[in-house]
């Protein structure tokens, strides 16, 4: 299993050319994106044509992790493509702008939904955000687990247990009260013998420091290619 990130930072990105939230996630000739924030678009065609794509994962309707869906729909127009788009269904006129597409085939997931997807079995679980959000369990020959954003609950720790790698929100400094998880979740998560990717990095923390010698952690690079 191979993960490309395609974008980092939230809820805004570093001046430089940097992106939001994205990633992509490969094994055999299953393609599945992870979110498509602000200035993913570009690094995901780079890579992955949309007519190679298997579907979309949106963890939830926050710009930084949604923004380029819109743009990806002028491709799908282009060549006269379809493509699924797997995410809870909310009531709001951003989940109606969203999935009204024509060219998406919406499929709505809950923690009830498990979904085989050729090479990828996938499961969920809603955790807490300040909207709804669900984290996805990819597993293949090896388990990778994306949280999207949330902050810190028992519920994690059940399903992340005897996965390979967490792509996890955990970059915030200690003590944060935003709604994400901090550099000491990230810790907790690493004692226990998990491999956390560190990713949702805010533009004014380093949360750098706060890993050093800590083996189990790393924070994922914009573009960097990581094997599960």
């Amino acid at each position: 299993m191979k993960l490309t990130v395609l974008g980092n930072y939230g809820p805004y990105a570093k001046p430089g050319g940097y992106a939001t939230s994205g990633y992509l996630v490969e094994e055999g000739d299953t393609r599945l994106v992870l979110d498509l924030g602000a200035g993913t678009l570009t690094n995901l065609l780079d890579i992955a044509p949309p007519e190679t794509l298997s579907g979309i994962f949106v963890s939830h309707l926050h710009y930084d992790h949604i923004s380029d869906l819109f743009a990806l729909r002028y491709a799908l127009e282009q060549k006269n493509l379809s493509l699924n788009l797997f995410l809870a269904e909310e009531d709001c006129d951003l989940y109606r702008l969203l999935t009204g597409h024509r060219l998406f085939n919406v499929i709505n997931i809950d923690e009830d939904t498990r979904l085989e997807l050729y090479d990828f079995s996938l499961t969920f679980l809603k955790t807490r955000h300040t909207v709804t959000n669900h984290a996805v369990k990819i597993s293949g020959a090896k388990t990778l687990v994306y949280s999207g954003d949330t902050v810190y609950f028992e519920g994690l720790d059940d399903f992340v247990a005897g996965a390979d790698a967490f792509l996890a929100d955990c970059t915030q400094k200690p003590g944060s009260k935003v709604p994400h998880m901090t550099v000491d979740d990230a810790l907790h998560f690493a004692d226990s013998g998990i491999r956390v990717l560190a990713t949702h990095l805010p533009v004014d923390f380093d949360p750098e420091p706060y890993f050093d010698g800590t083996g189990n952690i790393e924070t994922v690079k914009y573009k960097g290619v990581y094997n599960i």
